[in-house]
Order: structure tokens, then sequence, then C-alpha cells
């Protein structure tokens, strides 16, 4: 058994369990309160107030970090998701090129420099700023 503060903080209650202890109890608890939690600890059971661990778990729970697993996961995502981006920007990159060609009255094939050209120049300057930005993501605090 561990006897806790009054109001039990989830700190004291996490470690009583990590130590060991089959039970816990506040040490405001009236005599009459020692009786069932010390009967369920000798039958070998677990004494736990379900309002503490309820309490408990939900403060641990804002504790909890990423996995690596996760980490990746939501990394993979990012970069899944970018792919259909690049294409609408290569596609808008190459209209909008072409177009202004077109208004000044030069052909692409003209100045031997193609919409393709200008979509990998975007896709590189996009590359470079992942590659820069890209591993801000895996500080924790930022996500």
């Amino acid at each position: 058994m561990a006897l806790t503060p009054a109001p039990a903080s989830y700190e004291s209650v996490a470690l009583a369990v990590q130590a060991g202890a089959l039970g816990i109890i506040d040490v405001d608890s009236t005599s009459d309160d020692f009786a069932a939690p010390l009967r369920a600890v000798h039958r070998g059971e677990t004494w736990l107030p379900d309002a503490q661990v309820r309490g408990v778990l939900g403060q641990v729970a804002a504790d909890i970090g990423l996995t690596a697993a996760e980490r990746r996961s939501r990394l993979t995502s990012v970069v899944l998701g970018l792919v259909p981006l690049m294409g609408a920007v290569a596609t808008i990159m190459s209209l909008l090129w072409r177009r202004y060609l077109s208004h000044i009255g030069v052909r692409p094939v003209d100045l031997a420099i193609d919409p393709a050209t200008r979509v990998i120049d975007a896709i590189a300057a996009v590359s470079i700023l992942l590659g820069v930005a890209g591993p801000l993501l895996l500080i924790g605090s930022w996500l």
C-alpha cells in the first residue's frame, strides 16, 4: 500500500505504482477507509480509486510523446501529400510560362527554354526548402 498526499498528484501515484504498490490510500482517509483497501491488497488485488486513476491517466496522456514510427508515418504522409501538389504546381507554372511567352510574342522553342525547365527549377527550389526546413519537423514542440 502507498500513502499519498491528500490531493494525490499524478507523479506520486505513478511513482507508487512503479515502486510496486498495489493500492493507494490518501493521508486524509479515516480509519474506516483503510479496511477495504487492505483486504483487497491482502487478496492480491489492486486498489486504485477510480477518480484518482482517471485524473492520473488524463494528466499522463498529455505527457506522452510521439514514437519514432508515428513520426515517420507523419513525415511519410507529408511527402506523399506533396507529390500531387508538385504536379499541380508544375502544370500551373507550365501554363503560365507559355502564356507569358505568347503575350510577348516569343515561342518557347525560339528561346530553347521549355516550360519543363522552369518546373524543374521550381521543384528544385521546393526540395531545397524542404531540405532546410524539413529537419525542423523533428522538433516535437513545433509540431
